[in-house]
């Protein structure tokens, strides 16, 4: 991994929203401007098998459209409008992988979330990684047949195991065995500094999901997490200053 890459810090969830609608261009462009450590957005894949970046697996919330987003052609996706957060169209179109990217700078971590957990997306979100030169600052979230699909054809490729397990332990376990150097652990793990040891000792990267308040923060650093992912990045950042 690089060394010019944060060792810690805030991961701003889906850009920088509500200032504005989650996984766009100008969430992730205001992040990065905010000084966020770290990016994190979600890839999908149309029916045509292009990759865009969008968290449901449907268009009613997040767009003025409906309907599965696995059923509709690229072409039909951009004619969408992104809705703001009173439902009203914006005008900003849902954007692609390479978009998403393009408009990220290079000293940041970027979090790129697989949804579905298969092969066929895993490969072709490796590929873009690897043409575009991203691969030093980008890590892949994802379960294992994305996993195994984005390393059979790019095996350089950094994983964040998100392929979670009923106990911590187990998930840990299950992270070193697929020697991934990053985890994803979320609120429904009760965890002190000594359970997350045997991730330090590996170095393995602990991104947590997600804090809810400021105040959450310096208990979570000292437990020995990482990056913290956190919605209204405006809100956390002063607490990391």
């Amino acid at each position: 991994m690089s060394q010019t890459l944060p060792l810690s810090g805030l991961c701003a969830h889906r850009g920088c929203h509500p200032k504005f609608p989650e996984n766009t261009v100008p969430a992730f462009e205001e992040a990065a401007r905010l000084g966020a450590q770290m990016v994190e957005f979600d890839v999908q894949m149309t029916r045509d098998g292009a990759l865009v970046i969008l968290h449901d697996p449907t268009l009613d919330r997040t767009t003025d459209g409906s309907g599965l987003l696995r059923e509709m052609s690229l072409a039909s996706v951009r004619n969408l409008s992104i809705k703001a957060a009173d439902g009203q169209p914006t005008g900003l179109r849902i954007p692609t992988l390479e978009e998403a990217l393009q408009c990220l700078p290079r000293h940041l971590w970027i979090n790129c979330q697989i949804k579905e957990n298969d092969a066929e997306t895993g490969e072709r979100v490796a590929r873009v990684l690897k043409e575009k030169g991203r691969l030093d600052q980008t890590f892949l979230a994802c379960q294992n047949l994305a996993a195994q699909g984005a390393r059979a054809v790019v095996p350089e490729v950094l994983i964040c195991n998100m392929d979670r397990k009923p106990t911590l332990a187990e998930y840990i376990e299950t992270t070193l065995e697929s020697r991934s150097p990053f985890i994803q652990i979320t609120r429904k793990y009760t965890f002190g500094r000594e359970d997350l040891l045997p991730l330090k000792e590996r170095g393995v990267r602990i991104n947590y999901f997600r804090a809810q308040a400021p105040e959450e923060l310096p208990e979570l650093f000292a437990k020995g997490v990482d990056f913290v992912l956190v919605d209204r990045l405006p809100d956390f950042l002063p607490a990391v200053r």
